[in-house]
């Protein structure tokens, strides 16, 4: 294992710039969480919440707390700060500790109730704040009983799954560019750092099998090497391999693993069976719907274009889509419940790498289904589907609106 000590000390910095660079611009796109007027895409894609104020709260807090604790963790390798200001250290430490403790993992295990996915996201978030929780309160343990070598290297653990936030990001944009679906390249740009980070820490800090006196590695500090001695306290690679199997076997539903959360379309009754062909060209409107497209066009394709392109690329949530179109899905108008005539529509989104064809210049890789609605061409009034509920076309404005009546887009 040796033998890696100088490529990694080779690549120490530019990890460190990195994850820093990375740390600061999810910071600066997460600060439209913060505007109490508008709700950003993230935010929306999530409702219907069943205590809407509750989860903002936990989301603007573990934001706020995210935003600290990794490059809080960052300076904490600094060998200047360790050297010439110990207890410096030890009080950026503390407030790292009780950040970590106090506010980001709580508000990440609630947040991860309602991750993308399905129980397979909400298990991997839970998977990498458990070994956060446990690494942090080892890591003060060992420097409270002056084992600095497992203090360094459970903070190590610590450091490698809050970095977990920058590499998923870096993973998904390069999933993205593949042209990976959506699902599966959420769950893989998860899963893939949260082992990888556990097995790059076991790999670069093997377990010692002998306790060594603090005296001895009080001197090996200054350096701070990578391998440095420490106590056995159980091999954190066989807890790691304990959680993932039981993980697994809480996730086990072969039916939702890759699928995820259940597209929203499957709530709109009146809707018809998506065309596997994504790429197939869409037959031009009869007139009678000209005025019901034309009205989602205004009310829903252009604002969410909108939307989109204000969206930062290293806010949290998926990637926001290049392009969006709308589908209407009846020829003619269907009357709901109380009379009313409506004609329901579905909208596309393109994600993954643009492809050229041959006379057609760059083709999107169409999405389909991925927000469902239906248009009241009478009132002008348009609706869209969130999970089980219906909501005014404002809310892909980011305005906040309540539900609409139940019977509204059925019929």
């Amino acid at each position: 294992m040796r033998s890696l000590q100088p490529k990694l000390t080779k690549w120490r910095v530019p990890v460190i710039a990195a994850l820093a660079l990375g740390s600061a611009a999810i910071t600066a796109g997460s600060v439209a969480y913060f505007d109490f007027d508008h709700q950003a895409p993230f935010v929306v894609e999530k409702l219907p919440l069943p205590h809407e104020q509750l989860w903002l709260l936990m989301l603007r807090t573990h934001v706020v707390a995210a935003a600290l604790a990794l490059p809080f963790c960052l300076a904490l390798l600094s060998r200047t700060l360790l050297r010439r200001a110990p207890r410096a250290h030890r009080w950026l430490g503390r407030a790292a500790g009780i950040i970590i403790l106090a506010a980001l993992c709580p508000s990440g295990f609630y947040l991860a109730l309602f991750a993308k996915g399905g129980r397979l996201g909400t298990v991997g978030f839970v998977l990498s704040g458990a070994i956060v929780v446990v690494a942090t309160v080892r890591g003060v343990r060992s420097a409270c009983a002056a084992d600095f070598a497992a203090h360094r290297r459970w903070m190590l653990h610590v450091l490698a799954q809050l970095s977990v936030a920058v590499t998923s990001r870096a993973l998904l944009f390069a999933f993205d560019a593949a042209d990976m679906n959506a699902d599966v390249a959420y769950l893989l740009s998860l899963w893939l750092p949260v082992l990888a980070s556990a097995a790059v820490v076991e790999a670069v800090v093997p377990q010692a099998r002998h306790v060594t006196r603090a005296v001895q590695i009080n001197r090996e500090l200054p350096s701070l090497e990578l391998h440095l001695p420490h106590t056995s306290q159980g091999s954190m690679i066989h807890r790691l391999a304990i959680l993932i199997v039981a993980a697994l076997g809480l996730s086990w539903e072969p039916a939702h693993a890759l699928r995820g959360e259940p597209s929203v379309s499957s709530s709109l009754p009146s809707a018809s069976t998506p065309d596997p062909a994504l790429r197939r060209e869409l037959p031009a409107p009869a007139p009678d719907d000209l005025h019901a497209a034309a009205l989602v066009q205004e009310k829903v394709v252009w604002p969410l274009e909108a939307e989109y392109a204000a969206t930062s690329q290293f806010g949290r949530g998926r990637l926001p889509p290049r392009n969006v179109r709308a589908r209407m899905l009846a020829a003619a108008a269907r009357g709901d419940a109380a009379g009313g005539a409506f004609v329901p529509f579905a909208i596309d989104e393109c994600r993954g790498a643009l492809k050229t064809r041959k006379g057609d210049g760059d083709a999107c890789e169409w999405h389909r289904d991925t927000l469902t609605g239906c248009v009241y061409p009478k009132s002008g009034a348009v609706f869209v589907r969130r999970g089980e509920e219906t909501f005014p076309a404002a809310l892909v404005h980011g305005v906040k609106v309540k539900a609409a009546p139940a019977y509204l887009c059925r019929g």
